[in-house]
This record gives structure tokens, sequence and C-alpha cells, in this order.
């Protein structure tokens, strides 16, 4: 059974891109269930807000998110015993 979200596979859009990591961090089956659930998040906001869909919109970062990275990447080399320094 194919699934509708298939042509993700190959397309270099950043909702194909989203798909790709999901499944690469999921598997195949939640990487799918979690962009559709994406994407039915932004259609609703879409048709709620009663605005244009623009792609670059839809998938921005939030200020929030390099600092959520580094905090996670902090976490994680505190559990190797290892401390993260910024680049000089």
């Amino acid at each position: 059974c194919a699934s509708p979200l298939s042509p993700y596979a190959t397309a270099s859009t950043s909702s194909a891109r989203i798909c790709r990591r999901m499944k690469a961090r999921l598997g195949k089956a939640e990487g799918l269930t979690a962009t559709a659930h994406k994407l039915a998040r932004i259609l609703y906001a879409v048709i709620t807000r009663r605005v244009a869909y623009n792609e670059a919109e839809a998938f921005k970062q939030t200020p929030a998110t390099p600092a959520r990275r580094i905090s996670n990447l902090q976490k994680q080399a505190a559990k190797f015993g290892l401390q993260l320094l910024p680049a000089s």
C-alpha cells in the first residue's frame, strides 16, 4: 500500500525534508504520521486564519529552536562527562 506522503521521498521542499527527518528519527510509520500531523496543523492554521499558504512561513525556525538545540547538546555532552565550549 503506497502512502499519500510517498512523493516526499525525493522532493526537495521543506515539508519533504521534515518528512525524511521524521522518518529517520522515528521510523517509517511514526515519521509519516508525524508529518501528516504537522501538515494537518498547517492546513488548519491556513483555513482558520484565512491566509495564503507560505512554505517559508510554515516551516520557519522559531527563536527558541537554536537555544533548545544547544541545551540538548549540552545535556548529551554532560552524560559523557564532556563540556561544550563556544568556538573561538
